[in-house]
């Protein structure tokens, strides 16, 4: 009789590191979600969005399908939206000619359109004066 319990026992012990190693690579695997999360979460509130996207996306390639994780991308994502928005600036123009319009538009971030201001003011004047 102890000769089958030997032999019952081995192959329960066959199955159990099996699942040992299936629930630590579970483990292993949701806890660099939850520290992407940490990151992101901290980036978000400092203000440094495009990071805070990053870390958002990092986390949710850990663990897709978490709901929490896909509301916290979607904020950090709105927020560099609104920031990119805020950056970016225009020049524009209407120049009759001839009877017929022509519309200018000049856009791009602040510190890059703000240089070209006199030039572009410079080629409408001169396009008036046509």
């Amino acid at each position: 009789m102890p000769f089958f319990r030997r032999r019952a026992a081995r192959p329960a012990l066959r199955w159990l590191l099996p699942a040992a190693l299936v629930v630590c690579l579970a483990g292993a695997g949701a806890q660099p979600a939850a520290e992407y999360n940490k990151l992101g979460i901290e980036a978000f509130e400092a203000g440094r969005y495009g990071d805070a996207v990053g870390y958002f996306e990092k986390a949710l390639d850990k663990a897709r399908g978490n709901e929490t994780l896909r509301r916290n991308l979607c904020n950090a994502r709105q927020g560099r939206a609104q920031e990119l928005a805020a950056a970016e600036d225009f020049r524009g123009a209407i120049v009759e000619n001839g009877g017929t319009s022509f519309y200018f538009k000049m856009t791009g971030p602040q510190v890059e359109v703000d240089p070209l201001e006199d030039a572009f003011e410079e080629m409408i004047l001169s396009l008036r004066g046509a």
